[in-house]
């Protein structure tokens, strides 16, 4: 759309009679100017473009970052900690959803089908009675949840709406990464690098 064929333009918008060499050359040293202009606007176009293709999202913004700095391994990556799923104990006359307690699983218990146990980072419902096996995928258990924590509210609140991890590794400056950062994030978000 934007690509021009000066020599062609040139030669099909001079007049016929004209179209000499020594004057197809001297009206080409007049475009020379133009010429130059329109591929400084072709590169400036080219940036703009790039800009353009990357925006706040977390699958962009990673990609961006792990482009510029570590374009081999891709280590670089972002945490979201703004939606941390808060645990709020409520009293029974509010009508609220109940929450539940698990007991730790004990392998000298006996669990009869359909009671619950808390083991790893999951909670794990018998699917027939058991002793001393251990809870894992199969015929015995089967996975119920992800484990939630109950934390103090002064732990839920979080000091940075995302967290931008990068490889001890990887070398870069941090306020050029910041500035690269604040280009394509959202207005009043809060972030911190952190390196792992």
């Amino acid at each position: 759309m934007f690509d021009v064929n000066w020599y062609k333009l040139i030669r099909t918008f001079t007049f016929w009679a004209l179209r000499k060499t020594k004057f197809l050359a001297f009206v080409q040293v007049l475009f020379s100017g133009i010429r130059t202009i329109h591929t400084n606007f072709l590169a400036y176009k080219d940036a703009v473009f790039e800009v353009l293709k990357w925006n706040s999202q977390i699958i962009y913004l990673t990609a961006l970052l792990n482009n510029k700095w570590d374009n081999i391994n891709r280590g670089i990556y972002i945490e979201n900690t703004a939606n941390v799923k808060r645990i709020i104990l409520w009293n029974e006359i509010e009508l609220r959803p109940p929450v539940y307690f698990y007991n730790e699983y004990d392998p000298a218990v006996n669990y009869d089908a359909g009671e619950f146990a808390a083991y790893g980072d999951s909670i794990w419902k018998t699917l027939i009675p058991t002793t001393g096996i251990m809870p894992v995928e199969g015929v015995n258990w089967t996975l119920h949840k992800k484990r939630d924590y109950l934390k103090n509210e002064s732990e839920y609140i979080p000091s940075y709406d995302f967290i931008v991890w990068v490889p001890v590794a990887v070398v870069f400056d941090v306020n050029q990464m910041k500035a690269l950062i604040n280009t394509y994030k959202l207005a009043g978000k809060i972030y911190s690098i952190q390196t792992y």
